[in-house]
């Protein structure tokens, strides 16, 4: 097991900024970090950003494509250099009082503290390990559809109030697919749950007061949902005529975007058409009745789709 845990570990970055506290995973604390070190050459381009050579836009551009071909290497070294690159531009731009360009970056390092808190997630799952102790600069492990496979989406929640949505695929990366800000605060007064995935099942939010969702299909059958601090999941027995297809095209390396899309809006039109039928109904910690009512409120599922 100890080899186990040393891969999770392994997919870990500590991103600190000048004078920030140490950053937690697993439990574990890390010693608080100094000034982020001078860069190797292999990430020039930070330095080419401080002397306001390059946009916000082409700094994300570089940043993201030097990124992702350092995890697809797993140069674990290159990836610690580009976070402290991106800490690097961001005091860079605190010292000019640069809102556009210290937006920009906070954005960018979030988005790289979400990715490497999906690696060490689905790293877990492998391992065979406890996900739930998952945890990354300040953001924590929610619950998830498709538990047990490689597909699926994973609702994560941080101590801002913040939520994130993952999207899993085979074969491919996890996919940071939506950043819901203060979302755990929003207004539930309509109904105490919101919903941002509804396939391969509901995944979403519940009100501070709600402890409990289910699911009531056409013939009866209740299914509870996981609950995992305010976030929930629940997996639906659909019959989709048009999901072979769609799995086939995203296995396939020459589909084309456009024949993707297609499939996925088939297979959304389908979950739709048979979830409308379906009831929900959310509890109290004291298993009072809060809500009861169609799965898929026009409002609450607007703009939820597949994973």
């Amino acid at each position: 097991m100890t080899g186990s845990m040393d891969a999770v570990r392994r997919d870990f970055y500590v991103v600190r900024q000048h004078d920030e506290p140490a950053r937690t995973c697993c439990g574990t604390e890390e010693q608080p970090a100094e000034r982020p070190k001078p860069l190797s050459r292999r990430a020039h381009w930070a330095a080419d950003f401080e002397g306001d050579t390059q946009s916000i836009e082409a700094f994300e551009s570089s940043y993201s494509d030097a990124y992702r071909a350092a995890e697809d290497r797993e140069d674990w070294k290159m990836l610690e250099e580009l976070k402290a690159a991106v800490d690097r531009a961001y005091i860079a731009a605190q010292d000019r009082v640069d809102e556009r360009r210290m937006a920009g970056l906070k954005s960018l390092r979030e988005r790289a503290e979400l990715d490497t808190l999906a690696r060490a997630y689905r790293t877990a799952e492998i391992y065979g390990l406890s996900t739930q102790s998952v945890t990354y600069a300040g953001w924590h492990v929610g619950a998830r559809t498709g538990t047990g496979t490689p597909e699926g989406a994973l609702m994560v929640y941080a101590e801002s109030g913040d939520e994130a949505v993952f999207d899993f695929r085979h074969g491919q990366r996890a996919q940071v697919r939506e950043i819901i800000r203060a979302g755990s605060r929003r207004d539930f007064s309509m109904r105490p749950y919101t919903i941002r995935r509804i396939w391969p099942g509901l995944l979403g939010s519940l009100a501070p007061q709600a402890a409990r969702l289910d699911v009531e299909t056409v013939d009866g059958t209740v299914i509870p949902a996981t609950v995992v601090a305010r976030t929930f999941a629940v997996d639906l027995p659909l019959e989709l005529p048009s999901q072979p297809r769609l799995t086939e095209l995203r296995t396939a390396a020459t589909a084309s975007n456009d024949d993707e899309l297609a499939a996925m809006i088939a297979v959304e039109t389908e979950v739709y058409e048979q979830l409308r039928d379906f009831t929900v109904r959310v509890y109290d910690s004291a298993d009072a009745l809060l809500y009861e009512g169609p799965a898929l409120p026009f409002e609450s599922s607007r703009g939820a789709g597949c994973a």
